[in-house]
């Protein structure tokens, strides 16, 4: 179990990257949901050991990561959003490089873990490349690898997906499920997609605040019955983003589908506007600065 208490962080300049964070994680995917600047990102370097909060404390099955930092390294496994690598040594070479930083001394140990690590993410046929001659894809890939070594009771994943095209991405999407059956993994992302497909449980996070929790399917329903669907034109969006509280919008064959907010209906102004299910895209819309309101 990971529990995190009253996190509170506030960089130079007033920034408030965050605000008294609450949370319990079981083993699981659990969710990350926010625009950029959210303090996503902050949580999840405090969470890796790399930063300390003002306030607060988290721990992991006991261990408090932010008094013991040397012995929480480690149980955790971090990718950040920028996978940074020695461009000039192989992926076997670093990968054997940090097994021995999680303390797997024993050679033949750490041989059969690198290896069974590139195996997983579908890298050791090139496994003696180096590394700068990865793709953004590959090096994705490396990147779990490269967390997963030493088998982490907390893998952390900070915007996975980013840059990645629809194979890459479906492809990570199934490394990143399959990591999950052994551990605690913490997904954030601003891609709604990737929380809705993936997490069982989610927090949804803007300005440093932890704005709502719990299951997806759950957590939307504070939306029922308030949101309201019609297709617009596209020569009158311009005068709807002006006049409806907009959630979501999508061309569809020369029109735009609308998803707008509303109590009642009433206040829609366009034809044809029935309610329909609320989706997760809606409610990170709802409430945080993605919101097309006038």
């Amino acid at each position: 179990m990971l529990e995190v208490e009253n996190l509170s962080k506030t960089y130079p300049g007033g920034i408030e990257a965050l605000r008294e964070i609450n949370l319990q994680v079981s083993p699981g995917i659990f969710g990350l949901l926010g625009p950029n600047g959210a303090g996503k990102s902050t949580l999840m370097r405090t969470l890796a050991t790399l930063q300390l909060p003002d306030t607060g404390s988290a721990t992991l099955d006991g261990i408090d990561l932010l008094k013991e930092p040397r012995r929480a390294r480690q149980t955790i496994g971090y990718l950040p959003q920028d996978v940074g690598v020695y461009p000039r040594v192989s992926a076997k070479e670093m990968l054997d490089y940090l097994a021995g930083l999680k303390g797997i001394t024993n050679s033949k140990t750490r041989r059969q873990e690198v290896m069974f690590q590139l195996e997983r993410v579908n890298l050791l046929s090139v496994s003696d490349r180096r590394l700068d001659t990865y793709s953004g894809g590959m090096r994705q890939r490396f990147g779990i690898a490269a967390a997963l070594i030493g088998k982490p009771r907390l893998l952390i994943v900070d915007e996975p997906t980013a840059g990645l095209d629809p194979s890459e991405r479906r492809r990570f999407q199934l490394m990143l499920t399959e990591a999950a059956n052994d551990c605690i993994l913490i997904l954030s992302s601003h891609i709604v997609e990737d929380i809705s497909g993936l997490c069982s449980e989610m927090a949804l996070v803007d300005k440093g605040r932890l704005l709502r929790k719990g299951n997806p399917a759950e957590v939307i329903q504070e939306l029922a019955d308030k949101v309201w669907e019609f297709v617009v034109p596209i020569e009158q969006f311009a005068e709807c983003r002006k006049t409806q509280h907009i959630l979501s919008w999508k061309p569809r064959q020369g029109k735009i589908l609308v998803h707008a907010w509303s109590e009642s209906g009433s206040d829609i102004t366009f034809p044809k506007a029935e309610p329909t299910e609320p989706t997760l895209e809606d409610l990170y819309a709802f409430h945080t600065s993605e919101t097309e309101s006038c």
